[in-house]
Formats: structure tokens, sequence, C-alpha cells
């Protein structure tokens, strides 16, 4: 064999015996780190050009799995009813009952002649709307918008009470007269879920709009409201145009006012659509209802209708009460709400804004003896310190989180909810929240996915903003506490929302050893 074949079989001969790593093994790429992961989700989201927060930790490792921005602070939106309720299940008996009554220091004759004003009394009981209770998301309103109201109405018949020589007196000075929140939007306040705050409140100081089509082509629309409110005045300039053409529909009321002012088109083969609309004066409004109901069943009011408010200013030690506080009265009617810990479930499965302001001031009544925002906001600030959140991450200006003042970090948020989880009122406080894929806010999410039925969260939205917080369970049972905030994004809520349900699903499901630290104190 000459030499040049020689060298030849030798080559190919090591060859065999000694291949090149990449001819006998193919070398594996490295899974994606659950940062990468995470990383490439956002960055294939139309919100990526907003801000994002997250911080997700793991109860039984006692360890964050992963965090972004956690210590920056973001508007939370309705994030903010976590730190309300959580504060009423720590300070406020479990059994309180709102008591809302008639009542007159005037005496009645044998001819059931009143001979004195009728005071309306108002607590501060939200149920007055008469939700279903306890919460139901299948359940239909248990009764009538006023049925509470002619349920009072009735007390007095039943009593021999036929005549009123006095007025009807609407007192909602349990809490102080603070009815909006101080950065709340003009805008906001003609709709439902800008509704006035007061200690009378009736029907959640909201009334349903009604809109359907005219008959023919240039009628007007056809608009009811339930209730019937005689006080509440409608504008209509809204036509009917044909079918087929576009729906241009406007609602508007100046600030105070109670002219409703409808305008724009509704083709001929629109549905009926409805909207809910914020009163006025709530505690006005409650009282010409009663005065209206009690002349429906045959009782004769010969006052006027008027309101006792308490205003921030009265609460000054140097200023004595009004003489309305100092007459000794008798109670005529009464209706007794249920449990608070019902209505709690309401505030956060629903978002129901004007109970959680409502709860608010029942805090700063019950606790500081004055119904107010700022002793509201103490209590729950006080609280907050028992419960170890750092007071740089958060900053409230009301309960329910219309305010776009509101600040908080998602450090903050998961500090609250994992010392709510060693407390004795854990359970309750979860079953407050809404369930993935089952009811409430998250009634739609989650479902089909790993995490139907495992994640109970409070949701938040305003313009701009979303924001999911609360309790999970992995698909291998792992307990977690998580937050999670946006803002500043220029997307639809679903699409926002859909990139942080798939953020939390890809978290809870990644198993990487390295990813877990111990938490910042």
């Amino acid at each position: 064999m000459d030499t040049s074949k020689r060298l030849v079989f030798i080559f190919i001969f090591l060859l065999f015996i000694n291949p090149p790593t990449t001819l006998a093994r193919k070398k594996k790429t490295p899974p994606p780190t659950l940062a990468q992961q995470i990383e490439q989700i956002l960055n294939s989201s139309p919100i990526s050009n907003g801000f994002l927060g997250i911080e997700v930790y793991s109860l039984e490792r006692k360890k964050i799995i992963y965090e972004k921005d956690a210590e920056h602070l973001f508007v939370p939106a309705s994030n903010t009813k976590l730190f309300t309720t959580a504060t009423a299940l720590a300070k406020l008996p479990a059994d309180l009952r709102f008591h809302t009554t008639l009542e007159s220091s005037g005496k009645t004759d044998k001819y059931g002649r009143l001979g004195g004003d009728l005071v309306f009394v108002g607590r501060g009981d939200p149920s007055l709307s008469n939700p279903p209770l306890p919460y139901d998301p299948k359940a239909p309103r248990s009764a009538p918008p006023l049925s509470a109201i002619e349920n009072l109405a009735n007390q007095l018949v039943a009593r021999g009470i036929t005549t009123i020589d006095g007025d009807i007196v609407g007192d909602d000075s349990y809490y102080v007269n603070e009815p909006y929140g101080d950065s709340w939007g003009w805008d906001d306040l003609i709709w439902g879920y800008g509704a006035p705050v007061s200690a009378l409140t009736l029907n959640d100081n909201v009334f349903s709009l009604s809109i359907s089509p005219g008959e023919a082509v240039r009628d007007r629309a056809f608009i009811t409201t339930d209730p019937f409110y005689p006080s509440v005045k409608l504008q209509n300039d809204l036509i009917t145009t044909a079918p087929g053409t576009e729906r241009h529909v406007h609602v508007d009321r100046s600030p105070g006012s109670n002219l409703l002012h409808l305008w724009g088109t509704l083709p001929q083969d629109a549905k009926t659509e409805q909207e809910l609309i914020a009163i006025v004066e709530p505690a006005r409004l409650a009282a010409e209802t009663l005065r209206d109901t009690l002349r429906s069943r045959g009782i004769r009011v010969y006052g006027e209708v008027r309101v006792h408010h308490r205003e921030l200013w009265e609460l000054s030690p140097t200023i004595a009460p009004r003489s309305l506080e100092n007459t000794k009265r008798a109670v005529l009617a009464e209706m007794v709400s249920h449990p608070l810990r019902e209505d709690l479930k309401i505030i956060t499965k629903v978002s129901q804004n004007l109970h959680a302001e409502m709860l608010l001031r029942l805090l700063g009544a019950q606790v500081k003896g004055e119904g107010s925002v700022r002793a509201g906001l103490q209590v729950e600030k006080e609280f907050l310190k028992e419960a170890g959140v750092d007071d740089k991450l958060f900053f409230f200006g009301d309960g329910s989180g219309m305010d776009p003042h509101n600040l908080v970090a998602p450090h903050a948020i998961v500090q609250l909810l994992s010392y709510l989880s060693d407390q004795p009122y854990r359970e309750a406080f979860v079953d407050l929240l809404p369930v993935g894929g089952v009811d409430g806010t998250l009634g739609s999410r989650f479902k089909g996915t790993s995490l139907a039925e495992k994640v109970h969260a409070k949701t938040g939205t305003l313009t701009h903003v979303n924001a999911l917080s609360g309790y999970a369970i992995s698909p291998d049972s792992e307990h977690f506490v998580f937050s999670m905030l946006t803002n500043n994004h220029l997307q639809e809520s679903k699409i926002a929302t859909a990139t942080m349900d798939k953020m939390l699903e890809t978290i809870l499901t990644c198993r990487e050893p390295s990813s877990g630290k111990p938490r910042k104190k």
C-alpha cells in the first residue's frame, strides 16, 4: 500500500474510533428561562410599550418565584378594594348589621296624625338596593328596587299613621357629606360606577335607562327609566334612522343637574339597550321617594322634603352639633340588613365602587367615630402597618380605585396577601374574591386552562390600566400569592388581560429551580 493510501486509511480509522462530537451527539439547546419566556410574551404583546409590574411568591417555599419592577408604583384601579375589604375583615365585627329607620320626635294622636317631622335615617346600609344575598351570580335581584321604601311605608300604615304634619327629612349625617372622591373624573359621575356616596343610599343610587328605537324613521327614540323618579327629567333628541345605519347615542348631564340629555341617531333595527345612570343628591331623592310612597298608601304629607347632612367642617370640636342631632326621637319603622360580610363579597366579586366607598367611611365611623374618607383611610393605614406593608409602596385617596392618584407597588399587594394568608379570617377573605372561570369579574377568564377554578383574585380596570392580584394554585398544587399591574398601555382591556393571563399561567407552570429567592423585608 503506497503512502497516500495508507494515510487515507489511517484518517478514516481514526475518524471511526473517535468521531467529532457534532457527529456523535447533537448538542441540546437549553430551554428558555422563565425570565426569557416572560420577555417573549411581553415582546409579542401590543401592551409592551406600557409599564408592567409583577411579583409571584410561593407560600410553601417562602420565595419570590418571579418579579419585574415589583417595587415600582402603579395606578391599581380596583385592586384598591383589596386593601379596603381586608381592613374591614380585620377591624369590623363579622356580624355587623345596618339599621335604617323612620323616626320622629312628634306624637301621634288618636286620628293617626303625626305632629312633627318624619326623619328617614340612613346608617350606611348598602343593601337597600336589594341585591341577592347571600351572593349568588345566577340569582335575580331579590326584590323590586324600591321595596325597601315600601317596607318602611307599610310599617307606618300598620301603626295607624294617616297624616304627617311635618317635613320628610332625609338624614345621611352618619357619614360626612363627601359624595365624590376629590380626584374622580367629572365625566364618570353620570354613570352607575361613579354614583355619589351617602349614608342613605337607595337602589345603589342609580336608575336604569332603557333606550329603544321609535316606530318609524325620524321618530324620537323610546326612553324609559326604572325606577321612575319624578325629579329626574329627560331631554330626548335621539332620532330613529333607517335600518342598517350607524348608531350614535350620546348621553350628557351637567354636574349636579337632574336633567339628562340624550341626542344622536339610533337605527330602527337596533336592539333595546340599557345603561345604569347615577342619581344626584341621594338623601333628598330617598326622602322624596318615601313621601311619594306614603301618599300612594293614603298617608297625607303636609310638609316639605329636606335633607340633613354632616359637613366636614362640622366635625371641629369647637362647633356645636345642629339641633336635629340633639332631639330625642322614637323609632316608628326599621329595616335591619344582612351581615356586613355578605356585602364584602358583592364589593369584590362584581367590583362595586359605591359599596367600597361606603365601606371606607364605615371604617372611619366604627373605629374613629368619624364617617369620613380621611378617617377611613387612617384606619386602613394603621392596619397596613400592622400587616407589615411598606408605607413607601402605597398611597390611597379613596376606597374603590376610582381615584387615578392611587398608587401601589405589586410588592405591597403581595405583602398584604401573604399576611392575610396567616390570619384566622384567611378563608373568609379568599371566599370574597372572584374565581377564575367561575364567577364575578373572572367568570370568563382562565376557562379551558390549567388555572381554571385555581385563581382567586381581584381585577382592576381604568383607562390605560389593568390589574390582577390574588391567590393561585399551580397544576402541581403549590400555593402562590401574586400581583400584576400594567399602566399606560393603549390597548383594549381584553388584550391586556389576555397577556397578563398568559404570563401568570407561564409563571405557575414553570419549574426553574434557580428562579426563586427569599422575600425582601
